[in-house]
């Protein structure tokens, strides 16, 4: 009888570490889909902004503003920048840039974006910004 009560006690033992352990997995999906990942697809988004901002901004010549091009600008193309964005951004980047976000501390925010962008990758925001700036300068005029 001994034997099988210690059985007993260790199946009943494992079956509750491995119940814990779905568990915990189940929550860290749930945290994954339903509160970090639309956070980084919101701050992706908010950085994007920014990221045409600067573009605006040196852009001398232009009198169009990132809201006007970005109300104008296909989802391909806003899903192009901010995917692009959202590549560089992993929970430390995240408290950081929701950070200063929240501050209005748009500079810092450039200044990260021009830190962690490769050229290519400026280039193509670049590309895109000057095909909806373009396409806005000939409606405007």
């Amino acid at each position: 009888m001994s034997k099988s009560r210690r059985r007993r006690r260790r199946s009943s033992a494992l079956q509750k570490i491995i119940l814990v352990i779905v568990i915990l997995i189940i929550v860290i999906l749930i945290a994954f889909f339903f509160v970090i990942r639309p956070m980084k697809q919101k701050l992706a988004s908010s950085v994007a902004e920014k990221v045409i901002e600067m573009q605006v901004s040196s852009d001398t010549d232009s009198d169009v503003t990132a809201e006007e091009i970005l109300d104008v600008m296909s989802e391909e193309d806003q899903e192009t920048i901010e995917e692009i964005c959202e590549e560089y951004l992993d929970v430390q980047t995240l408290t950081e840039i929701s950070g200063y976000l929240a501050q209005g501390d748009t500079a810092s925010v450039k200044a990260y974006v021009k830190e962690s962008l490769s050229k290519e990758e400026l280039a193509q925001i670049q590309e895109i910004y000057e095909k909806y700036q373009d396409e806005l300068s000939e409606y405007l005029e």
